[in-house]
């Protein structure tokens, strides 16, 4: 059943009042608030990621993060590869060096970078647990090489004889890495560092090189050769610069020499611009193309498996161009001084075609929505992408591939549909964990997911705390009861009679309630009194506590006046749906409820002092014995109901008599509803309103509360067989 929103106006219920558990009067009688301020709740954990989105791989990253609500001991932060599924586990499984997020100063620190190429994500889990942690932040970072260590190569001559002196001068600039190296290595090895570094010969750490210059003894045997220069010494080393050199007994006084620059990057399909540079004799059939990095260098190889090619004598001005091939990957630049045997490769340059250079992000402005539903998701975008990229809403738990997710996708649009930033994405009807993402283009072996963010489709409320004041109308299900306006600033759930219920869904305990509160009425016009029980997740669910109702007036007005009532429950912890159910044996209604809290600990009642006032005079006294048939109680004890007082007969000094009136609440020599208005006043909390306290005993049962007002009420209307001693 769906929450019944009833806003009733005050004719319709003055026409309904003798049957009606709701009353409406004017604004002149306050309502009561719940005695007590409740306890504070720490808020869920939330944490939000901010770090540099392309970082060379191997170094520190510096992770800004903004993190509020309680920290569990055991909540961490790590980089992850963006392949691994989004579950504690998996991330555990597969991440690299770790923080605590409770170990986290000023909302500063660092994790080291993979030394791996690739896309990665920094993460954050609420908990060390595979089976109830889950992910509650995440940032896409990508990794790339060093970067900012620039290498310009050249030599007096590129054609030298084997086992003869070579200078080569190195013009350096940025940052040089401790184990960036130098070295000759053949032509035809592969430009990784790995291959490099097992082919080469004669190498050298940059930063021992000298006045710019490096001189190796060249090697025995002819052929071609590369000056290679790395930024590091591991795996995924960039290769910074090279330079061909071409090893020969001949002489080579017309020898074509040429230099080559490729702009970048350079997207698939794009018309790649190279600059070319070439002195020396030009043979008619030297040629230049576009050739896979894996290929070998030999011109027939090359020339087997070129993608693109041109004459060199055909290049203007020193640029051309080459169309690149549909497929991203490694590709060099290939110059060779023939197209036959005994050919040999010039020149050659590495460059990466990329599927594009798109970055992003997506968000939404909620996280928890309901099923078929509208929404709104933001988005940004860089770079240079295809036309054909998306951004759908994807389960939760699908591969982080554009073909899985193209597969089990709900709902999606183009990116290029998007106006302002800004899409509509519709939800599903089946409940649960959702990702929005966002891929470069739908190609499934090339496209890849550029951003993604996580929300709930849920036809529940999101989860929000126990420990803050719940307003009673604002439940998300009814059953018989109604929701009411009495005034203005007073709404309320009305109407409630035996077997009713309302239902709140997903109240987060946290780590355990012990206590509750609520405020509630319950006038002996229309109603009787009763119970509220509270039970978890099903009306007829664990039962956790209960609260008792008296009747708390006799008139219309009474249901105006809201006092707090409080008990102790079962602990209760973590995430429920709350129904509160009313029972009572009788036809009549049960109560009004307003508000209610849930605290950490038991809610403690204050004792009531019940010793009238000393009263002191400077007139003359006189000792004598008196028989008297009550006790003087000191001021700080609390009499229990059940506590018989033994009538004593004691020694006393004669003062003028006190005042004690039982009933005159507030001292004025008279019984009347002046009285009723004090205590009910004081009752409620307090108002600066003080009241004589034997005299607000009205049933001399050791305590000032609701069954006083009653009975006073009582004997003003008539006496209801009532006499006040």
């Amino acid at each position: 059943m769906k929450k019944t929103g009833i806003r009733l106006s005050a004719a319709i219920l003055s026409a309904a009042m003798a049957a009606a558990c709701v009353r409406i009067l004017p604004d002149t009688v306050p309502a009561g608030i719940i005695a007590g301020a409740a306890e504070t709740e720490a808020q869920p954990l939330t944490v939000k990621i901010e770090a540099d989105k392309i970082v060379p791989h191997g170094t520190q990253i510096t992770v800004h993060t903004e993190i509020t609500g309680d920290i569990p001991s055991d909540a961490w932060m790590a980089v992850v590869p963006a392949w691994v599924p989004h579950t504690e586990k998996d991330g555990d499984q597969h991440n690299g060096p770790s923080v605590w997020l409770r170990n986290i100063e000023d909302g500063v620190c660092t994790l080291k970078a993979p030394d791996e190429l690739g896309s990665f994500e920094i993460r954050a889990y609420d908990g060390d647990n595979a089976n109830t942690a889950k992910e509650i932040a995440c940032f896409p970072i990508e990794t790339t090489y060093s970067g900012n260590l620039g290498v310009k190569l050249r030599v007096d001559n590129r054609y030298v004889k084997p086992k003869t002196n070579l200078k080569i001068y190195a013009e350096l600039s940025g940052e040089i890495p401790d184990d960036a190296w130098i070295s000759y290595v053949p032509s035809n090895v592969a430009h990784t560092e790995p291959d490099s570094d097992r082919y080469n010969g004669n190498y050298k750490r940059l930063k021992e090189i000298e006045d710019g210059g490096y001189e190796i003894v060249t090697p025995n045997a002819e052929g071609n050769y590369d000056i290679r220069v790395f930024d590091g010494d591991y795996g995924t080393a960039y290769e910074v610069a090279h330079l061909p050199i071409y090893l020969t007994e001949s002489e080579e006084p017309d020898g074509m020499i040429c230099d080559l620059e490729v702009g970048s990057p350079v997207l698939r399909g794009d018309a790649v611009q190279v600059k070319v540079s070439v002195t020396g004799t030009v043979p008619n059939r030297a040629w230049i193309g576009i050739v896979p990095a894996n290929v070998e260098h030999t011109e027939d190889e090359s020339d087997k498996y070129d993608l693109a090619w041109k004459w060199v004598n055909s290049i203007e001005n020193g640029e051309t161009t080459l169309n690149a091939n549909a497929a991203p990957g490694d590709y060099e630049i290939r110059v060779f001084d023939g197209d036959g045997d005994g050919a040999k490769e010039i020149a050659n340059e590495p460059f990466k075609v990329l599927y594009s250079t798109m970055r992003g992000t997506v968000s939404t402005d909620e996280t928890w929505v309901k099923p078929y539903s509208e929404l709104t998701v933001h988005l940004s975008t860089s770079g240079r992408f295809q036309s054909n990229a998306w951004v759908g809403l994807v389960p939760h738990d699908t591969e982080h591939t554009e073909e899985e997710s193209d597969k089990n996708d709900v709902s999606w649009k183009w990116v290029g549909d998007a106006a302002d930033g800004v899409i509509t994405l519709r939800t599903p009807g089946t409940e649960g964990l959702y990702d929005v993402r966002m891929y470069d283009g739908d190609d499934a072996n090339m496209a890849r997911e550029v951003a993604f963010c996580t929300l709930t489709v849920s036809s529940k409320t999101k989860p929000h705390t126990a420990f803050e004041m719940i307003e009673a109308e604002t439940a998300e299900e009814l059953s018989g009861i109604r929701v009411a306006e009495q005034r203005e600033d007073l709404t309320v759930l009305g109407y409630i009679e035996n077997g009713d219920y309302a239902v709140y869904q997903n109240l987060d305990f946290g780590s355990g309630a012990k206590g509750f509160r609520m405020q509630a009425s319950s006038s002996a016009v229309t109603a009787s009194g009763g119970t509220a029980e509270l039970h978890l997740d099903s009306a007829d669910g664990k039962k956790i506590g209960s609260i008792d109702v008296p009747l708390t007036g006799e008139t219309e007005e009474d249901w105006l006046v809201y006092y707090p009532f409080s008990g102790e429950i079962t602990e209760t912890k973590g995430i429920h749906d709350l129904y509160i159910v009313f029972r009572n044996d009788t036809d009549r209604c049960v109560m009004n409820l307003d508000k209610f809290v849930f605290s950490k600990d038991v809610p403690e009642k204050e004792p009531v002092t019940t010793t009238a006032p000393v009263q002191t005079t400077t007139a003359p006294v006189t000792t004598t014995t008196v028989p008297v048939t009550t006790t003087t109680v000191p001021a700080t004890t609390t009499v229990p109901v059940t506590t018989t007082v033994p009538v004593t007969t004691v020694s006393v000094t004669t003062a003028p008599e006190a005042k004690v009136k039982i009933g005159d609440a507030n001292e004025d020599g008279s019984i009347d509803l002046k009285d009723v208005t004090v205590l009910r006043r004081y009752l409620t909390g307090g108002w600066n309103v003080t009241v004589n306290k034997v005299n607000a005993d009205v049933n001399k049962d050791g305590s000032i509360d609701l069954k006083d007002v009653v009975i006073l009420r009582r004997f003003l209307a008539g006496g209801w067989g009532i006499t006040l001693e």
